[in-house]
């Protein structure tokens, strides 16, 4: 069943039909915009300066030493997002495109920590992250995959759990993803915000 369940959440990130315009869980002080060049030449080691953390806005990058929080918006150019990410996460795999989304023809980065960033048009449209990123990406309240649906209650008002063709579905302040049961120690599977390739 665990093998069933595993193969059935990393098909959800390969065919990751778009979910709503999500809505942001961003921390009261405004976060400073990035800006950086497309990277060129040898793609950097990360960092252990600083972290990824998701959002439904789009993801942060926190400085480990401060704290401090920059936000990577959904639309902002595929390059400058790649680079930024790149820099702190290190290299990803190699690009993919689904041209059969719903969405249309989404573009997919994905990296050894889970974390995968969707593009449409030379834009961040999306992130999701699956089982290889328990214990390694969440949002600033600590959300992530391996979350129970407690934890999630918890982090945001709202939450809503519906069961789908994907299992027991939820949205909670512009995230997605689907748990691997309906009580509350029932944990999260995948997570993604934004634009989606989701086939129900």
């Amino acid at each position: 069943m665990n093998l069933l369940r595993n193969a059935f959440a990393a098909a959800i990130l390969f065919s990751l039909a778009a979910c709503g315009q999500p809505s942001s869980d961003k921390p009261a002080a405004p976060a400073e915009p990035i800006v950086a060049a497309p990277p060129s030449g040898p793609a950097p080691v990360a960092t252990t300066q600083a972290a990824v953390a998701l959002d439904a806005g789009g993801l942060m990058i926190v400085t480990k030493d401060t704290g401090s929080s920059r936000m990577i918006d959904f639309g902002l150019p595929k390059a400058q997002v790649a680079a930024i990410v790149t820099n702190v996460a290190g290299a990803p795999t190699p690009e993919s495109t689904n041209s059969e989304c719903g969405a249309g023809p989404v573009q997919f980065i994905a990296w050894p920590d889970g974390l995968t960033l969707l593009f449409q048009e030379d834009r961040f449209v999306g992130w999701s992250v699956d089982k290889d990123a328990a214990g390694k990406q969440s949002t600033m309240s600590g959300v992530g995959v391996g979350s129970t649906r407690a934890d999630l209650a918890a982090a945001y008002s709202g939450v809503q759990v519906s069961e789908t063709s994907l299992g027991q579905e939820f949205r909670a302040g512009g995230l997605y993803g689907v748990l691997d049961g309906a009580d509350t120690t029932a944990k999260i599977e995948v997570m993604w915000a934004g634009t989606s390739c989701v086939f129900r």
